[in-house]
């Protein structure tokens, strides 16, 4: 076997070309890999900093909702006592009046009454 020239040339200019090809192609894809994976990373570690401050917020407002419930039962007037209350009074206050005028307010009463659920037919 007999070496010649041809064979060094070859050898060299594939160094080059890997050379060439490491500095103008592999290097700026790999550049470009990192620099996608590093704002994935970063966008993925503000996501989850968001979720948590999310999260966070809504525990809070959940607790200032149990907080305005529990406040809000505690100032809120209880209606049927006022109601009972007021009916008391009522009784209280009862005016008396005859037989015959008690029938012509049911009278009254009842034919209001009567026109109210026609009118709602």
């Amino acid at each position: 076997m007999t070496l010649n020239f041809t064979i060094f040339i070859q050898a060299f200019n594939f160094f080059i070309v890997c050379l060439l090809l490491k500095h103008l192609l592999f290097k700026p894809a790999v550049k470009y890999l990192q620099q996608e994976q590093f704002a994935k990373e970063k966008l993925e570690e503000n996501i989850t900093s968001q979720q948590t401050i999310v999260d966070e917020t809504f525990e809070y407002k959940k607790e200032a909702w149990k907080k305005y419930q529990i406040e809000f039962k505690k100032d809120c007037p209880d209606i049927t006592t006022k109601l009972f209350e007021f009916e008391e009074k009522k009784e209280i206050e009862s005016i008396k009046i005859s037989k015959s005028e008690a029938e012509k307010l049911s009278d009254h009463i009842q034919k209001t009454l009567v026109k109210r659920i026609e009118y709602v037919h």
